[in-house]
């Protein structure tokens, strides 16, 4: 599976020292690296949560009504935890980055590369961009034809005049308060 395509979708982050990612990585790529890098990761419920690596331990962010205030919460797991990120080097291209760092009750126990490598060029996505510019001028250049237009505007019209319709159809609130009381099915409230 090509990691881009664990990217879609809601996810959690996990920030991990870029210290505990040395020996993992190639100097060529360590140095893109943030100090405390903030990767994605779908190890875990997938709440938008924050999570951290700190002092070879696993924690969660808590959100307080004081937001000022961050608080760590250790996390007692046992659980590999799947994580990366797509950095751009020096040239250009992008290079997907993974990694799996496991957690006997919430210890860092093992740490592992999974991928480093180049997933697209900035060749292949300025390739890409000029491809989208061609097709969006061949869509546009249809698109501004008037029988498009009318049938776009007549669609829209159609849209409004569905939803009145359906408006009209609907049963009142009042109506399904009486017959629910009628049959005895709820109070009035």
């Amino acid at each position: 599976m090509d990691g881009r395509e664990i990217n879609m979708g809601m996810y959690d982050d996990i920030i991990v020292p870029k210290s505990y990612l040395k020996g993992l990585l190639d100097k060529k790529h360590e140095k893109y690296i943030k100090t405390n890098h903030s990767f994605q990761t779908k190890s875990f419920e997938s709440w938008m949560d924050v999570y951290k690596v700190y002092r070879q331990r696993l924690y969660i962010k808590e959100y307080s009504e004081n937001i000022q205030k961050q608080n760590w919460k250790k996390l007692p797991l046992t659980t590999t935890v799947n994580f990366y990120d797509n950095i751009q080097n020096k040239d250009g291209d992008s290079v997907w980055v993974e990694f799996n760092f496991s957690f006997v009750d919430g210890n860092l126990d093992k740490k592992e590369l999974v991928k480093a490598e180049i997933s697209e060029t900035q060749e292949e996505r300025e390739s890409i961009i000029k491809m989208w510019e061609i097709e969006n001028k061949i869509f546009d250049k249809h698109r501004a034809k008037f029988k498009v237009k009318f049938f776009e505007w007549f669609s829209k019209c159609l849209r409004v005049l569905q939803r009145w319709v359906s408006a009209q159809i609907m049963i009142p609130k009042s109506v399904k308060d009486r017959a629910h009381k009628a049959s005895g099915r709820r109070a009035v409230v």
